[in-house]
């Protein structure tokens, strides 16, 4: 029995030397976390950016302070490493730009706060304009000796894939159709500007009728309702361009004839241009012309019908 009491008594004893130890160890590591938080406040400084009005606080304010960088967050809290002789700069897009020197930075750490009045910025309109220089036409289609005869400008589209025309009348008036798209569908301009309608509700003469081919340089052609530049059309824009002027030091006199016979029909075409140019002036006549020739067999048609018609009578 007594050997087992004092057993007893010794692992009594240790178990309390363990315990003691294990209090000090705590307590060692909690000294530690103070003497280390202690040290951290003393090298580290937090100034809060608040609102003036609102005592809200300012988030997303930059700063530089020396080497440091930073943003204030959420509650409007900035941390830095004090230092001397230093300025503090600081931004913010609502409450502008300010600058802090060593002695404002200092009292700045005593007060734990900064009060920052907004700024009322004015905005006037603004109008932004976006100019594409590359926007080229879809379609671009240079006349020739032979165009310039054709007497309707929708006959020159025809002779392009994606054209096809509706015939108005005989040898006359043709209204163009651009992918499946037609009549007000199409937008049909002359040098930008929408110089010709149809003349009658049956559209028996279309606008591309009015263009004179004689006097174009070339055709561009727009595909789609997004090209606006000359006004709206939701099939798209046919914009005949004309000649450009000529104008010279002196008094000059220009001008071209050109022929052509279609025996399709027995056609003859012709057209014609003359003008007198100047430093500043330009002053042209043209003309096309189209006439269809009688034949024999055609004539001898006319002249039985004729001698018909004087028999019957």
């Amino acid at each position: 029995m007594i050997v087992f009491c004092r057993l007893h008594v010794q692992k009594i004893y240790y178990m309390r030397i363990l315990g003691n130890l294990q209090i000090k160890y705590i307590l060692g590591i909690t000294v530690q976390l103070l003497l280390a938080t202690f040290v951290y406040s003393q090298s580290t400084a937090r100034i809060r950016l608040l609102d003036q009005e609102s005592l809200m606080p300012v988030q997303g304010a930059t700063f530089e302070y020396g080497t440091e960088k930073g943003v204030s967050d959420e509650d409007g809290w900035i941390t830095f490493t004090p230092s001397e002789n230093l300025s503090m700069k600081l931004s913010h897009v609502n409450y502008g730009k300010w600058e802090w020197d060593d002695e404002e930075v200092k009292e700045m750490i005593n007060q734990k706060a900064s009060y920052r009045k907004s700024l009322i910025v004015n905005l006037y309109p603004v109008t932004v304009i976006a100019l594409t220089p590359d926007d080229k036409p879809s379609e671009s289609m240079n006349l020739g000796y032979y165009e310039r005869m054709v007497h309707d400008g929708a006959a020159i589209l025809n002779q392009a894939p994606s054209f096809s025309c509706i015939r108005k009348s005989g040898n006359y008036g043709l209204d163009p159709i651009f992918r499946g798209f037609k009549y007000s569908q199409l937008n049909i301009v002359m040098n930008g500007a929408q110089s010709a309608t149809v003349a009658c509700p049956n559209r028996m003469d279309p606008a591309t009728s009015q263009m004179a081919p004689n006097v174009m340089d070339h055709i561009e052609v727009l595909k789609g309702p997004h090209a606006l530049r000359y006004g709206g059309g939701f099939g798209g824009t046919i914009n005949f361009v004309s000649s450009k002027l000529v104008f010279t030091h002196k008094k000059d006199i220009y001008g071209r004839f050109s022929t052509g016979y279609e025996s399709n029909g027995e056609v003859l075409r012709s057209e014609g241009q003359i003008g007198f140019g100047g430093k500043n002036h330009d002053l042209g006549l043209s003309r096309p012309g189209r006439r269809e020739m009688i034949t024999k067999q055609a004539t001898e048609i006319l002249f039985s019908q004729d001698f018909k018609e004087e028999v019957s009578g």
